[in-house]
């Protein structure tokens, strides 16, 4: 309980919920905390955000697909297409189950989990090169 009580003693606000603020949650918070920790989830997130985005770079100049530009940070990563990004995020969740989102009319943004290894990078990258060739 140490967490919650120097978050109170630093004066971070208030924080009122009839479900929030107990025991069992500060507890559930605490584990959760040391599992991103002792499985340092930042710095996983950091070296295969760069792993995919060098591994989509490679894959659009040697498959010449019809991208405009890879960009991102960590995870969260944007691949601007040449055509409309919904028929792109269609096939990838209809033909190839990799979900995304739209950041715009142009772009499909990747936001994989944190604990995402380099296999699962290459069967995105694998998805997107059978979409958009």
């Amino acid at each position: 309980m140490t967490l919650c009580a120097d978050w109170i003693a630093e004066g971070a606000g208030n924080h009122g919920s009839t479900f929030a603020g107990n025991p069992i949650v500060a507890a559930a918070a605490g584990a959760t905390l040391a599992g991103i920790q002792s499985r340092d989830v930042p710095a996983n997130a950091a070296a295969v955000g760069e792993y995919l985005r060098a591994e989509l770079g490679a894959a659009v100049d040697a498959h010449d697909l019809p991208v405009r530009e890879v960009r991102g940070e960590g995870l969260m990563i944007g691949v601007e297409v040449k055509r409309g990004s919904m028929r792109v995020l269609r096939d990838l969740a209809i033909e190839e189950g990799v979900l995304a989102l739209p950041a715009g009319r142009s772009v499909v943004r990747l936001l994989p989990p944190l604990i995402i290894d380099e296999q699962h990078a290459d069967s995105v990258v694998e998805s997107l090169v059978e979409v958009l060739s």
